[in-house]
């Protein structure tokens, strides 16, 4: 099972083998001897180490946030350019 399902651990092998009915007259194994087993075959890999996630490119000057600075500065808002909304 566990060849065909790599990514599963013992509980997951545990909990499919409850569900399934050839198994069910059977007594299970318990998580642990499942774990065991999977490591006696060398069928469990180590976790890769954690590695930094790399830095973000900062942006160059004068890219986009340039034009909303301008805007900014120029005072511009949402109801200048819609105009005055009347209530009625």
């Amino acid at each position: 099972m566990r060849r065909s399902h790599p990514g599963w651990g013992a509980e997951t092998i545990l909990a499919d083998l409850r569900t399934d009915p050839v198994w069910g007259a059977h007594p299970l194994p318990r998580r642990a001897r499942i774990a065991a087993l999977c490591t006696y075959a060398t069928l469990t890999r180590r976790y890769n180490r954690h590695t930094d996630l790399p830095e973000p490119v900062a942006m160059p000057e004068g890219r986009p946030h340039a034009g909303w600075e301008r805007m900014r500065r120029a005072r511009w808002s949402w109801r200048t350019w819609a105009g005055a909304v009347s209530s009625t």
